[in-house]
């Protein structure tokens, strides 16, 4: 287990800003359901203020009431959205603060060696702004983390799996053989084991007829989409590479988007090496923090 205080400076400050962000937000929001609540006792003393006018004599001061409540109404309305906009970027500070402080940092072997990664080229295609090419990139992930997950989801390949039945009919085929005597040429004894199942027995009696209904019902599972295990195991860690790359962009274009006067969103489920700067020089321990 990693504590906070373990990491490069450049990350530490990092962490350390990510919970200022948090507590500013939160400054924020007071500040704004301050003003809220003094806009609102505004508009219910000038709607008290009209409903002591004479609507026959003051019909100018009731208008001039009436558009100021308008205007205050306005604020209000602006002020509620700059406020659920603040409570969203707290929610998201507090969130990625937790993953990376109570989440990740916990699972991180003690010893893991941490480096400051690189930086990384964050270019926008032509026409792009910022947020969009925030967003692009973020499309990006989701692709590449689709992909992993449908990989992983998808069954391994017929070969493998046909090979495996082959072990599993021969096991079963041992456990289901019976005992024969055949000293008394007037009379055999022939007994199963006890307990024996179908299966055991359908393995010792006919072991071909039962591979074959396998095989058939192992190329219905795969039609066409099994993966050997090898190569689900290298196009993962290939997948896990490009995502972290795009994730290092993303944060990249991030931290140029709020240097530019913006205020961007993060992630809350973005990779804390990414968002850190942050890669693994011991690759013992890399799976692990990853």
């Amino acid at each position: 287990m990693i504590q906070p205080h373990e990491l490069p400076p450049p990350a530490k400050i990092k962490l350390m800003r990510l919970h200022q962000d948090a507590y500013d937000a939160l400054a924020l929001i007071r500040a704004d359901n301050a003003s809220a609540s003094s806009l609102e006792d505004q508009i219910v003393r000038l709607r008290n203020r009209i409903d002591s006018c004479d609507p026959a004599k003051d019909v100018a001061a009731i208008k001039t009431f009436e558009d100021e409540i308008t205007m205050l109404e306005e604020e209000l309305k602006r002020l509620h959205v700059q406020t659920a906009a603040r409570r969203q970027r707290m929610q998201v500070a507090r969130q990625l603060v937790i993953q990376i402080g109570e989440v990740w940092l916990p699972r991180c072997p003690r010893g893991t060696n941490f480096q400051i990664a690189g930086s990384v080229k964050a270019a926008l295609h032509s026409g792009e702004s910022l947020p969009q090419a925030i967003e692009r990139v973020r499309r990006e992930i989701a692709g590449l983390d689709s992909e992993a997950r449908q990989l992983r989801g998808a069954p391994v390949s017929s070969e493998e799996l046909k090979a495996h039945a082959r072990k599993m009919v021969a096991k079963l085929a041992g456990q289901g053989e019976p005992f024969i005597d055949g000293r008394d040429a007037d009379k055999i004894i022939m007994q199963f084991p006890i307990g024996v199942t179908p299966y055991q027995f359908l393995a010792w009696a006919d072991p071909g007829q039962l591979l074959a209904s396998l095989d058939a019902k192992i190329d219905t599972l795969t039609n066409g989409r099994g993966v050997s295990t090898e190569r689900k195991r290298q196009r993962l860690e290939e997948l896990a590479a490009e995502i972290l790359h795009r994730e290092r962009v993303e944060e990249a274009l991030i931290e140029q988007a709020t240097a530019e006067g913006l205020s961007p969103l993060r992630r809350p489920v973005a990779n804390p090496l990414a968002v850190l700067g942050l890669c693994i020089a011991d690759a013992r321990t890399k799976m692990a923090a990853e």
